[in-house]
């Protein structure tokens, strides 16, 4: 949203009729030259093998991990050249060496595909300056990086995988939300020079990219749900060739209608908890407060903190904190009462790792052993250290 001269602007997205993916492709060359940042990510093949099938192209892939000799063997086995570099895409001398060697071994470049980065994915309460900044690493410094090296280089189009999460944003995905937004506005910015930049906003890939690389614990929901309706890598070259003949500098791939995902943005519930009259699992019938049977001191501990906290009143060995209706706000308080209450340290993101009264328990008995070893070894330090002033 934007005020202007007494008028408010709010943007909006238009659904356009793109072309057949084959008239996006027609526009490579024959045995073009195509540098890919993250080609050896699961996107950067799956687009590689694309370039391979439509136009026999030579292919540079820079990565910073090892080679994956069977991928490269199928890259060879479409008509493709290939030269991997090894590098990462958010140095900028990396990134010359591998335009530079391009150049070197194929006579020239004809365009970019800027796949690298890594997911993003926490809470943003729990994620520090360092986290974020290396989602911003490979992702926007390697574009922008990408910017000055190829600065006065007339390319036939730069390429930049951004995501949907920079127009339909998810739970726990702030840094990688601004990472993709800055790469939007890149590409919208480079075009109004006339350079042919476009930024594809990615929906999930299923086979590949980050949704099926997420591994934040507290978002496992949402993985699931996001890879469930997600693009085939087969879909994914479809809409790439269509997004390429588009002419536009910005294109949203989303696999439902857009419209309907802005009027319901995803937002995780920190309003007060339902009240449920009765929970999945094994439950026990217990007033908030009161003592629960068979359970043992720290079972009885959660689960009374528990009730507690969310207003429950039945809550059982096996039941999920978050079915019964808590929240990541509530699990920080939680936990932090827990570590009061129990004199032991866990992590604010125990209950994501063990989100039920069993699984916290067994926990919290693993740190306390942990701990003890040190707190005997102390403990026999002041006895030593008392006997020697006796003495």
């Amino acid at each position: 949203m934007a005020l202007r001269n007494g008028r408010r602007w709010i943007r909006s997205y238009e659904k356009v009729a793109l072309p057949e993916a084959g008239e996006g492709f027609q526009r490579l060359r024959d045995q073009g030259v195509y540098l890919i940042t993250g080609g050896l990510g699961g996107i950067g093949l799956a687009l590689a093998g694309e370039l391979a099938r439509r136009s026999r192209a030579k292919l540079v892939l820079m990565g910073r991990t090892a080679a994956r000799t069977e991928a490269i063997a199928a890259l060879e086995a479409l008509g493709a050249q290939v030269e991997l570099v090894a590098g990462d895409a958010a140095n900028a001398t990396d990134l010359r060496a591998a335009i530079a060697r391009a150049n070197e071994r194929f006579g020239a470049l004809h365009g970019v595909i800027h796949a690298a980065g890594i997911p993003g994915g926490g809470l943003i309460q729990l994620r520090d300056r360092a986290a974020a900044e290396a989602v911003f690493a490979g992702k926007l410094q390697g574009a922008m990086a990408l910017a000055t090296a190829l600065d006065g280089l007339a390319l036939d189009f730069v390429a930049l995988c951004s995501s949907v999460t920079a127009v339909v944003a998810m739970p726990g995905q702030a840094d990688y939300v601004a990472a993709n937004a800055a790469l939007d506005a890149l590409a919208a910015a480079q075009s109004r020079q006339g350079q042919r930049w476009l930024s594809i906003n990615w929906d999930a890939w299923r086979e590949a990219g980050m949704a099926a690389r997420l591994d934040s614990p507290e978002l496992a929901s949402f993985r699931t749900e996001m890879l469930r309706d997600g693009l085939s890598n087969a879909e994914g070259a479809s809409c790439f060739g269509a997004a390429l003949g588009s002419g536009l500098a910005q294109v949203i791939v989303s696999t439902h209608p857009l419209a309907a995902r802005l009027a319901q943005p995803r937002a995780l519930d920190i309003a007060a908890p339902p009240k449920p009259a009765a929970t999945a699992g094994e439950s026990l019938a217990a007033a908030p407060g009161a003592p629960l049977p068979d359970l043992d001191e720290v079972e009885q501990r959660i689960a009374t903190v528990w009730q507690e906290m969310l207003g429950v009143h039945r809550v059982g060995v096996h039941d999920n904190f978050f079915e019964l209706g808590g929240t990541s706000l509530i699990g920080i308080k939680i936990i932090g009462r827990l570590r009061s209450e129990l004199g032991v340290e866990i992590s604010e993101v125990g209950l994501f790792q063990a989100p039920t009264v069993s699984t916290l328990a067994g926990l919290i008995r693993d740190a306390r052993t942990q701990t003890a070893p040190a707190d005997e070894a102390q403990t026999r330090g002041q006895r030593r250290r008392e006997r020697r002033t006796r003495r």
